[in-house]
């Protein structure tokens, strides 16, 4: 399967049934010799949440998620979420796969924010993005 053309509600449909085993405590394992042996997956991936007080439309998100792409200079990004006030003054909020990304409106907020998942975030670099 080519992750490309995987969609963010089929991951999110894929990962309903795994929730609960994740959330027991986050880990994940495997037997081995009749010994299970977990793996805590948290040193893998990087979350970095932040907010901003510039407004965006929907086009600048797209071109911020298009230069993502470039791994070295920002690092590999799984998932993104984010809420944001419009140019207009209205708010919807994002979800981001690599390959996809969709866009709903959304009641009123309080704040722009976004939430990155990834590895190896050069957090300086995605900033300027959203600066």
């Amino acid at each position: 399967m080519q992750w490309e053309k995987v969609t963010a509600n089929e991951i999110i449909n894929a990962m309903d049934n795994r929730y609960e085993t994740v959330r027991r405590g986050n880990k994940l394992g495997k037997i081995v010799g009749g010994r299970l042996y977990r793996d805590n997956l948290s040193h893998r991936f990087d979350t970095w949440e932040f907010e901003t007080n510039k407004s965006f439309n929907r086009e600048r998100i797209e071109n911020i998620f298009q230069m993502l792409k470039n791994k070295n200079e920002y690092g590999y990004i799984i998932r993104a979420k984010g809420i944001f006030k419009d140019t207009e003054g209205h708010w919807f909020r994002f979800d981001f796969i690599p390959g996809d990304i969709t866009f709903e409106e959304f009641s009123e907020g309080t704040t722009n924010s976004v939430c990155i998942i990834g590895s190896k975030l050069n957090k300086n670099n995605v900033s300027q993005l959203f600066a």
